[in-house]
């Protein structure tokens, strides 16, 4: 069974490749940057070069963890807890959580907590992984109220509360965490508890943390219900494909095919079924089949000079770009 560090997104993740030529760096190019001064400096610094310069980014982490730094200790025990840039080492992390939570960094105190509540290179102690939990979540950390409700929830180093449970949860929430918003977008739509007035503020919030699920249900809510808004449905639909979510790509290949909310552009359509069918839609290859017997070889051929774009991403904006420009 994995665990919260084994499940967190990549921290170093690549940049994605701008679509115009960027302005040429002569510092970058002759290694002139000026050195960064002070522990924040070096902080500030490392995180804008994880993915470019990582190397050089850790010896600032590093130098910056030397000084007791709490958010550079808290960010070099991510990297050894997920081994992205540096051997994964448990043990280390979690040492370089606990001082940073003694120094005051909030993230560190939730990320010590989840630590200790799964054993991950300390010995596990779920009460003191519940003591961290209050103090975080206290500093209105999202992950913590969700982790905290959680606790009360499952009884992980305090007594069962499901009432103290919910209203931890709704806080996180209301904070945007997205697991708890679902969480509450499920509560509210089903059984006793249905409200589909609230229900639909849940999804309004999660549409906001681009949440594609609720990009995908706003999108839909203000295509279908009176009065319409097609554009502003529109608008939530392409956040969605922007997030490469197979079911919001799908539903702007039907956008763009029916010819019901805009005139048909036969060549978004297959753009869009395109990419979803690529994230695993069969729908959507099967509208694909379908579009490409209906398009035109000039159309056919400008859907796939769009899909050649080097990412999904930039596929996307570039399909958003030829609306906007009216083509």
């Amino acid at each position: 069974m994995s665990g919260f560090f084994d499940k967190l997104p990549e921290i170093s993740s690549k940049k994605q490749a701008p679509a115009e030529k960027t302005v040429f760096d002569p510092y970058a190019f002759l290694n002139l940057r000026p050195e960064p001064q002070t522990a924040e400096d070096r902080f500030k610094e490392a995180k804008e070069l994880l993915s470019a310069e990582s190397n050089t980014a850790i010896q600032y982490l590093k130098a910056a963890a030397e000084e007791e730094h709490a958010a550079s200790l808290d960010l070099l025990g991510m990297l050894y807890a997920t081994g992205q840039l540096l051997e994964k080492d448990p043990k280390r992390a979690a040492d370089l959580f606990r001082k940073a939570a003694v120094l005051g960094e909030t993230s560190a105190k939730f990320h010590l907590a989840m630590a200790l509540r799964e054993g991950f290179g300390v010995r596990r102690n779920l009460e003191e992984s519940f003591a961290w939990l209050r103090v975080a979540a206290k500093e209105k950390s999202p992950e913590a109220m969700f982790a905290l409700a959680e606790a009360y929830d499952q009884g992980l180093g305090v007594e069962k509360n499901a009432e103290i449970a919910e209203t931890f949860f709704s806080q996180a929430a209301l904070k945007g965490e997205s697991r708890a918003i679902m969480r509450m977008v499920r509560l509210t739509s089903e059984g006793t508890h249905l409200n589909p007035k609230l229900c639909l503020h849940w999804l309004f919030k999660g549409a906001a943390v681009k949440i594609p699920v609720c990009l995908l249900a706003v999108g839909r809510y203000w295509l279908e219900t009176t009065p319409k808004n097609p554009s502003r449905g529109l608008g939530f639909l392409e956040e969605g494909a922007l997030t490469e979510d197979p079911d919001c790509l799908l539903e702007l290949g039907f956008f763009w095919s029916s010819g019901r909310f805009a005139p048909t552009d036969i060549v978004a359509a297959i753009v869009y079924c395109h990419l979803a069918s690529t994230f695993g839609s069969w729908k959507a290859a099967q509208k694909l089949s379908e579009l490409r017997t209906l398009a035109q070889r000039e159309q056919l051929m400008e859907a796939a000079g769009i899909a050649a774009f080097p990412s999904s991403q930039l596929v996307v904006q570039e399909t958003i770009k030829r609306r906007n420009h009216g083509a």
